[in-house]
């Protein structure tokens, strides 16, 4: 069995490096897709063949229950969409990541394989980021030109693939226009900004966490890795992160006072906020603070066009309010001439999920968050700071998710799923022991 957990963080590592695998021309995978699905298969037989006995109980909650029934009324959608291919090509894309959920559950079963998969996560983040802020900082020695040249040609179609690499291409938002100037916003190996962000804005509150609940080792290195994560977040350019970070901010310090009634914490309180305002401070006066300053101006075209594609997702809605329209199926209702490969969507998590799926998949959708909130609050005299950073990343993240598609990324949908796995285990006793 130690194998099976090698691989568990390996993969948590792995998240943010994954490459595509072309098996025919107009077909990519991503690699990462591949290797979970194969390790859930392959360790469902190995139980079966040696006839080991496996111990279904901590499955048996609700917020498995929420998880397992959105996924299964995902598939159920394909039933009453228009075109039921595209639907099944989107749940595919779930059923081949989601058995990561259930592997975390069944094997991080003791607080030393919790910290070790933990820094297995931020490791991975962390160089993740270092590359997205070599990336942007590369602009100021090389020509844009030369960058877009070799992002293009040299990396986009063997991480991305041939056949999505080039819908990537071809729909970049790599570019943003500030006082005149374009600049190459951070992507690391994502196909662009925003699912990056949304990966950082999982990873920055887990690490500070983690950082306060594990600090007695390697401070330096998660000191080191949540500034890194913030400046590569910075590098995005993305308003819907700043947007996610300072609001999910406010939440969580509400939270840390409010509901558990934590006494004022010396660490937290010099390191968390003062942090983070100093940074937005720092370039409050800066391309950064006028391209979050334009999140507020409706001459800007992209915030036109977002709310002209979210009143159009609302009335998809309300025409098919129960069942929605099917999974992967809103891109036809925007253009009926549209490809398989169309870049559509709601760039609203929860629009993209009410006119797909109706109220039914919304409420499943919301419903293991729900749970995932009561697992870890669940006990408030017994905090813990990885707790309150798993609460931070989910509120980060459902805080985003108004401004992006959120859970159709790989790397998004993936980190998710450890989270969300998380907040289940740190409900209970690990082998006896009390996560403190």
């Amino acid at each position: 069995m130690i194998y099976f957990e090698k691989i568990i963080y390996f993969i948590l590592f792995f998240i943010p490096f994954s490459f595509a695998l072309n098996p025919q021309m107009d077909v990519d995978i991503a690699f990462l897709r591949v290797l979970i699905s194969f390790i859930f298969i392959f360790f469902i037989f190995y139980v079966l063949y040696n006839n080991i006995p496996v111990s279904l109980n901590k499955f048996k909650n609700k917020q498995v229950l929420f998880f397992i029934a959105f996924f299964l009324f995902t598939l159920m959608s394909s039933f009453w969409a228009i075109n039921p291919v595209w639907s099944i090509r989107k749940f595919l894309f779930f059923a081949t990541l989601f058995p990561i959920y259930f592997l975390i559950i069944f094997f991080i079963n003791s607080k030393e394989k919790l910290n070790k998969a933990s820094k297995f996560f931020i490791l991975g983040g962390f160089l993740a980021s270092l590359i997205g802020i070599f990336q942007f900082l590369s602009q100021f020695i090389f020509k844009l030109d030369s960058i877009y040249n070799f992002w293009t040609y040299n990396v986009a179609m063997f991480i991305y693939g041939q056949n999505f690499g080039s819908v990537v291409v071809q729909n970049q938002s790599w570019f943003v226009n500030i006082g005149g100037k374009d600049y190459f916003r951070a992507i690391s190996l994502f196909p662009d900004p925003h699912t990056f962000a949304l990966y950082l804005g999982i990873l920055i509150p887990f690490t500070i966490g983690f950082f306060f609940y594990n600090n007695r080792k390697k401070k330096f290195f998660y000191i080191l890795s949540i500034l890194v994560m913030l400046l590569a977040l910075l590098f995005t350019f993305s308003r819907g992160a700043y947007f996610g970070l300072i609001l999910s901010l406010i939440f969580i310090i509400g939270l840390y006072f409010f509901y558990f009634k934590i006494k004022l914490n010396k660490k937290f309180f010099l390191f968390t906020p003062v942090v983070v305002v100093m940074l937005l401070l720092s370039f409050s006066n800066s391309v950064f603070g006028e391209r979050f300053s334009s999140s507020f101006s409706l001459s800007d075209i992209s915030n036109t066009g977002r709310i002209q594609i979210w009143k159009t997702s609302i009335d998809i809605f309300l025409d098919n309010p129960i069942f929605g329209v099917g999974l992967g199926n809103l891109p036809i209702f925007f253009d009926p001439t549209t490809s398989v490969k169309s870049p559509i969507n709601a760039h609203n998590t929860y629009l993209d999920i009410l006119s797909e799926l109706g109220l039914i998949g919304f409420l499943l959708f919301i419903g293991f968050f729900i749970y995932s909130f009561i697992f870890l609050s669940y006990k408030k005299d017994h905090f813990n700071f990885l707790r309150f950073g798993i609460i931070w990343s989910l509120v980060w993240f459902l805080i985003h998710s108004f401004f992006e598609t959120s859970i159709f990324s790989l790397q998004v949908f993936t980190s998710l799923c450890f989270v969300l796995a998380l907040s289940l285990i740190l409900k209970d006793k690990i082998n006896g022991q009390v996560i403190k």
